[in-house]
């Protein structure tokens, strides 16, 4: 039986993610099927292949493939990255080169946790499009609680529907039509033209191809911190996408471990990190990630004192600017209050 084809995108910081990804992808394989998985890399280290490559198996092959054969240095140059992001992410627009003689391949981060069988994601018929992919409910939140500042970025800058901004750790990706219409050449193009974008090469992807993806289900990319980062998500998705996201909450075919300072060592605690520990238990990285758990409890505790400290300041200053500014002060406070609660539930109970 021929394989199906998944590409992975990584740093060093990121092999014992992609590792506990690949165990979950081994966990829920049906025997009739077999996946070969190709590691895009720059420099990945000797000792994260070795490990990697122990997980290979008669249902799953693994090939590292050195991207540098296939960018210019001239263009890495124009991957611009923000917060957590690596260069490494911008591998992306050009699958169509580095799979030249395949027709699609599955797209996954490596921050992803498989909780079934992905062989109906291959499939799904996504027809001419370029892209089968979800909706960024993370997207849609943000832009619902500031009206200004993103959705003029998304709307203006780049040009996109926020209702239709997709999410790209989750692609099926029709590499055929791809190569045909140039798309990693429009990529890069608009990638020069934003410069710094917000959400790196996922906002380009959306800039370029959102006229051709067919969305599917969200459960196969249900991005996780939502649920607990905002008392208030369902609300702030709105309809009708919060339905799609709760029945994806309930029934995740996908674990997307999505978020700056919100991976399962910083909330070990939530349910959906729990699994994700139970594939990370008996790996070789096991006491890499625990020892990451616990330099970010840390520094969780440091933030919750500053909070604590920045909240009294706040309280000191209305005081003595005798309630002039008292609203302005109290919206200060409230935030405050709200982070300092999220964070004691949150990270205290571990």
């Amino acid at each position: 039986m021929i394989s199906k084809p998944i590409a992975f995108s990584i740093d060093n910081a990121y092999a014992p993610y992609l590792y506990v990804c690949l165990k979950s992808v081994l966990a829920h394989i049906q025997p009739e099927n077999k996946y070969q998985a190709y590691v895009l890399e720059s420099g990945l280290s000797e000792e994260h292949k070795r490990q990697i490559l122990s997980l290979q198996c008669d249902n799953l092959s693994i090939e590292f493939i050195d991207v540098r054969k296939f960018i210019d240095k001239n263009v890495t140059r124009a991957f611009a990255v923000t917060e957590h992001f690596t260069p490494e992410t911008y591998y992306r627009f050009f699958l169509p080169q580095i799979f030249p003689n395949l027709d699609k391949v599955l797209y996954l981060d490596a921050d992803t946790l498989i909780m079934r069988d992905i062989s109906p994601l291959f499939e799904i018929n996504i027809e001419e499009n370029y892209l089968g992919v979800t909706h960024d409910c993370e997207i849609v939140r943000m832009s619902n609680l500031d009206d200004t500042e993103y959705s003029d970025y998304f709307t203006k800058t780049l040009g996109v529907k926020i209702e239709n901004y997709f999410q790209a750790g989750v692609m099926l990706v029709n590499l055929t039509q791809m190569r045909q219409d140039s798309i990693t050449e429009k990529l890069l193009s608009a990638l020069i033209k934003i410069g710094t974008p917000k959400f790196v090469d996922q906002d380009i992807l959306n800039m370029v191809c959102q006229n051709k993806v067919k969305f599917i289900p969200q459960n196969w990319d249900y991005t996780w911190h939502l649920s607990f980062w905002d008392n208030k998500y369902l609300e702030h998705i709105g309809d009708p996408l919060n339905k799609e996201y709760e029945k994806a909450r309930l029934n995740p075919y996908i674990i997307h471990f999505t978020g700056n300072h919100t991976k399962p060592t910083d909330f070990p605690n939530v349910p959906e990190a729990q699994k994700f520990w139970e594939y990370a238990k008996n790996s070789p990285y096991y006491d890499r990630l625990i020892l990451c758990m616990s330099q970010n409890r840390e520094k969780h505790l440091k933030k919750i004192r500053r909070i604590k400290l920045k909240i009294l300041e706040y309280k000191l200053l209305n005081i003595l600017m005798l309630g002039l500014y008292s609203k302005k002060y109290k919206n200060k406070i409230q935030k405050r209050e709200n982070d300092l609660s999220f964070l004691v539930k949150r990270i205290l109970l571990i």
